[in-house]
């Protein structure tokens, strides 16, 4: 007789029992401070943070939205949250005038908000001059534009060096345990989107799918039991939950941002892998650079020297660029991943040699993975052709939160999923994605995906990241306009047209139109979503506002 699945709450307690003493994260801060949680201090902590929720009435039925950073307040307040059997839904703002957040929370039905009263423009920021009734004490307010709203719970994260951690501190006098037993089947998380194709959506998932999902990701990375593994994607969103944690006991080490995050993050990020002997980390392409160029400046040896068993990327997508940086310098071995929120992991590329890896190329599919690739009309495309990728998972998120438009139109009523994602199949049954559809440029007749652009700008001497994306134009529809980062002492003479004579050497034209970018920007630094990964809307609206292009001619820049 099989056993029966396990929930997150199960598996907390059976992580406990099992070995209570092993560290399950590392929070290690910009002076190399650490604070070390245990799985059984994880299990109680989690239990007393469910008492606190008990006493407010709060458990089944009930949405709590958490914005803390990553911290050991969020990962105790998140599984505080499961363990009373209410949903954890990530909270976060991408906007100044937070109408994202305040949206999200009417779209979640939040009960709760769990805020950092102290962030500048944070949460309580956005929802204090909206509250009708706050009383700092029980934290009960009520809010006529989110009307679910009945409580703010505020927590400080930040302290001075030497100080302990407050909240764990309050967490340790708190006498009662509390755990809801619940199913595996039950919603306990609101998954946030990252948001970088428009306002970012909430994803319900359950215990199933989120062990489904660590299963797949701890076999992506080649992960087990007994290694630290360094990722520092917000815990909210599924690339930075610790599913890989809750499934194989995997120690995870995060930085700990209680303070906020220094200008020298990468190279913190650096040394806390190095010191903590991690043996796997997850970064974006967007850092695999920069992470290397803190271990070439670095004076220590061992810093420089300390080499990776594995490195997944993904989110993005990860090019010879990329590879350079990081193959046999950061790591021995690279693991390309090809992830959403919605299907979980759908392909992984191990990568050990440069000589082997092929750009956009995302390997073959996991286990519980169906992928088709369809025209236009929904009919498969020979082999080698691209089209529209679709989905089967059994990693399957459940739905949009109360959005059931979006939810037909991406969860088919035939159990395929549409993400918009453009690629091809090899005839090794090998995944290419080459491109989302709603970021195609539509120059002329031509449809033309910015990643190949990219990748050609990116071979240029001198450039350190390249994005293209299309500008309004009204006798084309829209012109190729290209965002470029220069290496600091090689491409520090680098101009507008040394980028286009490069691109005209490498990119074939069509018959009908040039594909070279007519616009080329420099920048000092990409817009990035909260996750890490390059916000392709809000880039192209800093184009157009570069260029200096009409209010008319850019009003539908965010209709992409």
């Amino acid at each position: 007789m099989s056993s029966p699945r396990p929930s997150v709450v199960s598996t907390l307690e059976r992580n406990a029992q099992t070995n209570p003493n092993r560290p399950a994260f590392i929070f290690v801060d910009e002076h190399l401070d650490r604070l070390v949680l245990t799985r059984q201090q994880v299990w109680d902590y989690s239990r007393k943070f469910a008492a606190v929720l008990r006493r407010k009435r709060l458990g089944k039925g009930d949405v709590v939205c958490n914005t803390l950073r990553n911290s050991p307040q969020r990962v105790i307040t998140d599984f505080g949250v499961v363990t009373a059997g209410a949903i954890a839904m990530n909270g976060q703002l991408c906007y100044a005038d937070g109408h994202d957040f305040l949206f999200a929370l009417n779209q979640g039905k939040a009960t709760v908000v769990i805020l950092d009263p102290q962030v500048n423009k944070g949460a309580f920021a956005i929802l204090k001059p909206r509250l009708e009734h706050y009383d700092p004490e029980t934290g009960e307010v009520s809010c006529p534009e989110v009307p679910s709203l009945k409580f703010i719970m505020a927590y400080s994260l930040r302290r001075e060096r030497g100080s302990g951690n407050s909240f764990l501190e309050s967490l340790d006098m708190e006498k009662d345990l509390v755990h809801e037993e619940i199913s595996p089947e039950d919603v306990c998380n609101y998954m946030c989107t990252s948001g970088t194709t428009n306002i970012f959506k909430l994803v319900a998932v359950n215990s199933h799918v989120l062990m489904e999902f660590g299963r797949a990701f701890a076999q992506a990375a080649g992960a087990k039991s007994e290694d630290n593994l360094q990722n520092n994607r917000p815990l909210g969103w599924l690339g930075g939950y610790p599913a890989i944690h809750l499934v194989l006991g995997t120690c995870r080490v995060i930085f700990n941002e209680s303070n906020g995050i220094p200008a020298n993050f990468n190279e913190c990020q650096w040394n806390i892998i190095c010191r903590e002997k991690c043996d796997l980390c997850y970064a974006s392409p967007l850092s695999l650079i920069d992470l290397n160029t803190a271990r070439e400046k670095s004076e220590d040896a061992e810093v420089r020297n300390y080499r990776l068993r594995h490195i997944m990327s993904g989110g993005g997508p990860v090019t010879m660029h990329h590879l350079l940086a990081s193959l046999g310098k950061l790591t021995g071995q690279m693991r390309v991943i090809y992830a959403s929120t919605e299907s979980g992991v759908v392909s992984c590329l191990p990568v050990d040699k440069l000589e082997d890896f092929e750009e956009y190329k995302t390997g073959k599919t996991m286990p519980g993975i169906k992928v088709r690739v369809v025209d236009r009309s929904g009919n498969d495309v020979p082999v080698g052709q691209k089209g529209e990728i679709l989905i089967q998972s059994t990693q399957q998120a459940l739905y949009y939160v109360n959005d059931p438009k979006s939810t037909a139109a991406t969860f088919q009523s035939d159990g395929w999923i549409r993400l918009g994602d453009i690629g091809f199949l090899n005839s090794q049954g090998q995944l290419s994605v080459v491109g989302r559809e709603k970021f195609a440029i539509l120059k002329g007749p031509i449809i033309i995906y910015p990643y190949t652009v990219e990748a050609a700008i990116r071979k240029c001497p001198g450039v350190k990241e390249a994005f293209v994306c299309g500008v309004p134009d009204k006798l084309l529809n829209e012109e190729l306009c290209a965002m470029v980062t220069r290496k600091p002492e090689e491409g520090r003479d680098l101009t507008a047209e040394d980028i286009k004579d490069h691109c005209q050497r490498c990119l074939a034209d069509t018959d009908v139109v040039s594909i070279v970018p007519r616009y080329v920007l420099f920048v000092e630094e990409f817009p990035t979503s909260m996750t890490g990964k390059m916000d392709r809307l809000a880039a192209r609206r800093k184009a157009c506002k570069m260029l200096d292009l009409h209010s008319s001619d850019v009003a539908n820049v965010d209709e992409i």
